[in-house]
C-alpha cells in the first residue's frame, strides 16, 4: 500500500469524483467535503479554473 502519493489537483467537483473512482476510492462522500476530499490514501485539492495559469 501506497502511502506517499501527491495529491491530485482538480478543477471541479465531478473532476475529483471521476478521479478518485478511477483512483479506486470511490467511496461516496458528503457534498460539504467535496472541497476539501481526503481518501484513505490520497488527498483531492479542488482548485477552480480561475486559479490556474491558462494552458495556452
Amino acid at each position: 500500500m501506497n502511502t506517499d502519493l501527491k495529491p491530485r489537483i482538480c478543477r471541479t467537483p465531478d473532476e475529483c469524483f471521476e478521479a478518485a473512482w478511477e483512483d479506486g476510492e470511490g467511496d461516496r462522500m458528503p457534498e460539504h467535503q467535496i472541497e476539501r476530499m481526503v481518501t484513505r490514501h490520497r488527498p483531492y485539492l479542488l482548485v477552480p479554473d480561475e486559479e490556474q495559469t491558462p494552458a495556452a
